[in-house]
């Protein structure tokens, strides 16, 4: 089949990562041509590497999100011009891939008889609202990724909705204004459409398998990896309790994936590295059973009370060093160092021994002690960041994953102000090395676990509950401020509406009596008149008399 397809793309910080030509390269192979559409600007070393996939690159404003940008792609080349290509492909760069090459889907696809297709689609999905009622998510096909065939491509209606298409101006409103009704509204204009990944059994389980389930997809052969597996909001994911995103990296780096660097690079480069630790777990059991005697890595330890000129030195010699603090040995978070990061020799030896298995390791911490306020009085210390709180006592380091970035003068600093775990792994992640949590396996033995960890996790969450508890004390004194703000004004408006009762029935008097006075003096004004009309008779009858008695 003839294809054309257009790429909708848009990074925050203007860069086009390794994983986007990675992509239009296979993409490249099965299409005739590639229009990308750039939602905001683009430095010109960074739109180079759209070529020589890409055929043109258009820049747009950054407006209506990825539809827009579709919308904007498939206007420019015009309705005249697509009829002229058997399937229109509009994709955007919200996925990685692909991990199969996609001739693999584009030739299974061709065989079946449809107008328009996707790779996933979204099954029907009814939910209860907040005021009991049904909600209805009909099924659809999911936009990332969409394919248009020329009878639904020459359609007027067709045109005419993307001519016509309104202005997005949020994700919510992409989804529920285009994503969500496109599928249905195809339909009712009498277009066929189907999906690759036909998956039931996992549409049983959740409406949304390429999120809650990737790892499944992947290994059924979905070419794509939706980017926001590793990112998304952690309390929308609980259903399946946060993990899909650690299986499907494991599964990966199993099959060895080429991918794996591509993916990486991206993350770390443009991803929260707090997201990232909860949606890959970022935990590191140790156990002495580990520890490599071939282990080619060199290591050392180094206190922050060493001299800046030793620590240095340490850092340009050495593949991995133990940075301690002796100030802190005989505090809690020196009890958890000690136990998590160098009990003793052959632990240490262990811990070296993950820095050499993975590569990608940049910092093991310890756990921070969450009993007694040795958490807060940690937070105090570090910011009062509570997110940010970091062991500090002792850690390990892969020196190179802070070479280039670290300074003698940041030494200097740390150690007087304190933060130097917080500056390496900031340095770390810069360099594309993550920081994960080390549990001394010794310390995870059942009993102790129950006695010891989990009790201070549980002693951790009944003071931050105390602490909502708080919180939600102050509301409600705030709620009750507020409701006696309301009935003193209620007071006050009864008041004022018998004040006004009043009035009104002070009012009806008055109006009462001055008509009582009008009609008295309407009477007063009849009788005065009677007795004018009396007097003038009078005078009259005095006048005939002065003139008879002046004549007779």
């Amino acid at each position: 089949m003839k294809r054309i397809a257009i790429y909708a793309f848009y990074d925050a910080q203007q860069r086009v990562d390794r994983y986007v030509p990675y992509l239009l390269q296979d993409l490249k192979e099965n299409v005739e041509k590639i229009i990308v559409v750039v939602n905001g600007t683009i430095e010109p070393e960074e739109k180079k590497k759209f070529f020589p996939m890409a055929d043109q690159v258009m820049e747009r404003e950054n407006s209506g999100l990825d539809i827009w940008g579709y919308r904007e792609g498939l206007l420019s080349i015009g309705w005249d011009a697509l009829s002229e290509y058997d399937e229109v492909v509009l994709l955007n760069n919200t996925v990685y891939g692909p991990v199969y090459p996609f001739s693999e889907m584009f030739s299974d696809m061709e065989t079946k008889e449809l107008d328009f297709w996707g790779i996933t689609r979204h099954s029907r999905l009814v939910e209860k609202t907040k005021d009991g009622e049904e909600s209805v998510v009909p099924e659809h096909i999911q936009s990332y990724f969409m394919v248009f065939r020329k009878r639904l491509m020459e359609n007027l209606e067709v045109q005419q909705y993307w001519e016509n298409l309104p202005l997005f101006q949020n994700y919510e409103e992409a989804v529920y204004l285009h994503e969500i009704p496109f599928t249905e509204r195809m339909v009712k204009l009498g277009f066929r459409w189907d999906v690759y990944m036909r998956v039931p059994d996992l549409e049983e389980k959740n409406a949304y398998p390429l999120l809650f389930y990737p790892k499944d997809l992947v290994e059924r052969g979905c070419p794509i990896i939706k980017r926001r597996i590793f990112f998304h909001d952690y309390d929308y994911i609980r259903q399946k309790g946060g993990g899909q995103a650690k299986e499907l990296w494991e599964y990966l780096e199993k099959e060895k994936s080429c991918l794996m660097d591509l993916i990486w690079e991206n993350l770390l480069g443009t991803c929260n590295r707090d997201a990232l630790a909860r949606h890959l777990q970022w935990n590191k059991i140790i156990t002495k059973k580990s520890s490599d005697g071939d282990c080619k890595l060199k290591w050392t330890t180094i206190s922050l009370q060493d001299s800046t000129e030793e620590i240095w030195e340490a850092i340009q010699a050495y593949d991995v060093i133990c940075i301690t603090s002796r100030s802190k040995e005989d505090e809690a978070s020196g009890v958890y160092a000690k136990r998590h990061i160098c009990e003793d020799q052959e632990y240490m030896n262990a811990c070296v021994t993950t820095f050499e298995k993975d590569v990608r390791l940049g910092l093991l911490t310890a756990s921070v002690p969450c009993f007694g306020d040795a958490y807060e009085e940690l937070a105090k210390m570090q910011g009062n960041d509570r997110d940010a709180v970091c062991n500090d006592a002792a850690f390990w380091v892969r020196t190179e994953a802070i070479r280039g970035k670290l300074q003698k003068s940041d030494l200097d600093r740390a150690r007087s102000q304190g933060g130097i775990v917080n500056l390496c792994m900031d340095y770390a992640f810069q360099n594309q090395y993550y920081t994960a949590m080390a549990y001394n396996e010794l310390f995870l033995d059942e009993e102790l676990m129950d006695r010891v960890e989990l009790q201070n996790q549980a002693y951790r969450q009944s003071c931050e509950r105390e602490a909502v508890s708080a919180e939600w004390q102050k509301l409600a004194v705030e709620n009750e401020k507020l409701n006696q703000r309301y009935l003193e004004q209620l007071n006050a408006n009864k008041q004022m509406l018998e004040e006004w009762n009043k009035s009104v029935t002070e009012n009806t008097e008055l109006n009462k009596r001055f008509v009582d006075l009008l009609q008295t003096h309407e009477q007063v004004c009849a009788e005065w008149k009677k007795v004018a009309d009396e007097l003038e008779r009078y005078r009259e009858r005095e006048k005939k008399k002065r003139f008879f008695r002046r004549n007779s």
